[in-house]
């Protein structure tokens, strides 16, 4: 569960949000959505603790964010991969910052790379793939990591058409009711279908 209890967030003199608060009790996936600068990253950094309020809290799974958690796993809009590992070492590194990486870990990894369409670049370097790709490899770090808690910053609008509807397909194959994933996305039609109905409109 995600609580967010009367926030307030203030950039200079422009005011984001004034006793702002908003329940996600289930684990699901929730969109926000809403108009540019309305504060959805900003919503989105003050959950996973990346950015503190300056008043108010939030809790997440009865533990209260004061900063950035390995239960809470973040997919930026620009995505943020390590440039001296290879793909497949990308996906594998949430692993070998818990423990030695074991051969059903390589297995699981390339799985989830050949959903993401990357199982052919498992080699490769970021600085060799695309805009698009980069993303999708993002993407994959964070489900191999797993973490109770996901949120995503229109993780899928750098993509194709085909390519952002496949993902959005594998989302909801993934979301098997043991994590809660929040997206921020612009796209009310995309946040529909992901959501269910569960949108956060700001």
């Amino acid at each position: 569960m995600i609580e967010v209890k009367n926030i307030r967030v203030v950039f200079g003199e422009k005011i984001v949000f004034d006793n702002y608060s908003v329940t996600l009790p289930e684990k699901d996936i929730y969109c926000i959505t809403g108009k540019s600068g309305c504060g959805k990253t900003t919503l989105l950094r003050v959950i996973s603790g990346l950015h503190e309020a300056n008043s108010g809290e939030v809790i997440v799974n009865g533990k209260k964010v004061i900063k950035p958690s390995k239960d809470i796993g973040v997919v930026y809009q620009k995505y943020e991969n390590f440039p001296w590992l290879n793909v497949l070492n990308n996906v594998l590194f949430p692993i070998k910052m818990q423990r030695k990486v074991l051969q059903e870990d390589r297995i699981k990894a390339m799985e989830i790379l050949e959903r993401f369409g990357l199982h052919k670049d498992a080699n490769k370097f970021p600085h060799e793939l695309s805009g698009g790709m980069n993303q999708r490899l993002a993407m994959s770090s964070a489900i191999m990591h797993n973490p109770p808690v996901l949120l995503m910053d229109e993780p899928l609008s750098a993509l194709d058409p085909e390519n952002r509807e496949s993902l959005q397909d594998f989302l909801l194959e993934f979301n098997k009711g043991d994590n809660q994933i929040v997206i921020v996305t612009h796209s009310n039609e995309e946040a529909e279908k992901l959501s269910k109905g569960k949108v956060i409109k700001l």
